[in-house]
């Protein structure tokens, strides 16, 4: 399998470290995981499944993990399946023929679809979802609660000076938070306070 992954991944511009293959692609860090089954039941001893992660390059925010990253630290996050199954693993030492062409498939059709969500920071802010439904949708594709979209598109706002877009969402990031309420509120708290301190600079 290695002799079909290594080209496609490294043509798509990710480089190889053991098991993991990492990109930066305008703002945000790609990576494509191939992790073995650490659980020893008879379910999933000897498999293993791909997971593909996205995180925007950005640090300083309340909430925000800094940089660089660590393993488990990234907020967008998807398992590869087919069929729209939600979690799929393959066999270690018996990966047949098919196995291999299932996951070249995978690779080469719904890899590109999902990081294009994560293509780059501008357009990430640019297709911000307007409507709840698109919202949900979105953050559902992306493997992580609207709050947690939204906070995200916040920061980027504010990355990008557009303080008003950011507040706005980071108040969208509050409204979404359900039991989370309490950790938001802070977060947005000290979010909301830096960007009215950068502007207090600005215009002392």
């Amino acid at each position: 399998m290695k002799d079909v992954v290594a080209p496609l991944l490294d043509e798509k511009g990710f480089r190889a470290r053991n098991r993991v293959f990492r990109r930066v692609s305008n703002g945000f860090e790609h990576v494509v995981s191939f992790q073995k089954s650490q659980n020893w039941s008879a379910l999933y001893k000897g498999k293993f499944c791909i997971n593909l992660y996205s995180h925007p390059l950005i640090d300083g925010y309340p909430g925000f993990p800094k940089l660089p990253l660590s393993s488990g630290e990234h907020l967008f996050s998807r398992r590869m399946a087919v069929n729209e199954l939600q979690d799929q693993w393959w066999r270690i030492e018996k990966l047949y023929r098919s196995d291999v062409r299932e996951i070249e498939g995978l690779l080469s059709r719904e890899l590109d679809l999902w990081f294009s969500k994560t293509e780059s920071v501008k357009a990430f802010s640019e297709n911000c979802p307007s409507q709840e439904l698109e919202f949900k949708q979105t953050a559902s594709f992306l493997g992580v609660l609207p709050c947690w979209l939204a906070y995200a598109h916040a920061a980027i706002f504010a990355t990008l000076k557009k303080d008003q877009c950011a507040m706005k969402m980071a108040d969208a990031a509050l409204l979404a938070s359900g039991p989370q309420a309490d950790l938001f509120d802070e977060n947005v708290r000290e979010f909301k306070q830096a960007i009215f301190d950068r502007l207090a600079q600005l215009n002392p």
